[in-house]
């Protein structure tokens, strides 16, 4: 499990930091509307919160696969509804088909939004944001993993040229042994014929063979 803490400009920054192997950084989308909440009963009439969708651009850097995450928001200000300074939202990734916020793909990013109501004309700015992580090692992504692969290609290559040797030396052996016995029979077949006509010197040929 990974822990990475963003706050101030880590934060709300414009590109990605790329020396992280996740990276998290926040826009603000244009207001969309005003609302009046009258928290504390103030009898208010007038609007006073105003409507930001907060995009979470979360991007793996990494040649691993980010198999889950979940980030905490530490409000520094009064937002929303009833949430105080040092209230926080916990944000949990969805994996349905929609959303497919997780798992995220070797140098792939998702990007969450959540929308919040802030005090007209303040921002969560402050706020701090707290990720946790896990990878999944991909075995492709492994330094050793092409050079393994290169070796087994080779160890196949090599035993298929031993097993065509082999069949060609056993086929070839086959074939010597056929001949021998050939060869062998026929001078036992012509010795006989020589043997046959001299009896005194029967055995012989043979011997000689």
């Amino acid at each position: 499990m990974h822990h990475d803490t963003y706050t101030g400009e880590a934060l709300f920054r414009v590109d990605d930091d790329r020396d992280r192997s996740l990276s998290v950084r926040t826009e603000t989308r244009s207001s969309t509307w005003t609302k009046l909440f009258d928290i504390y009963n103030e009898g208010l009439t007038e609007h006073n919160y105003q409507a930001y969708t907060y995009d979470f651009y979360i991007s793996d850097n990494s040649g691993d696969e980010v198999a889950d995450y979940s980030f905490k928001l530490t409000f520094d200000r009064e937002v929303l509804i009833r949430m105080m300074p040092g209230d926080y939202l916990i944000y949990y990734p969805s994996s349905s088909e929609n959303a497919m916020e997780v798992p995220i793909e070797p140098y792939e990013g998702v990007v969450p939004g959540i929308i919040i109501y802030v005090p007209i004309g303040e921002t969560i700015d402050g706020s701090v944001l707290d990720i946790d992580y896990t990878f999944h090692r991909l075995i492709y992504s492994e330094p050793l993993f092409i050079t393994a692969l290169v070796m087994l290609g080779i160890w196949m290559i090599a035993l298929m040229i031993f097993c065509i040797t082999e069949a060609m030396y056993i086929k070839y052996k086959r074939q010597h042994d056929h001949d021998n016995e050939i060869i062998k029979e026929s001078i036992e077949t012509f010795t006989g014929f020589i043997d046959a006509k001299d009896p005194y010197t029967n055995g012989h040929s043979n011997r000689v063979a």
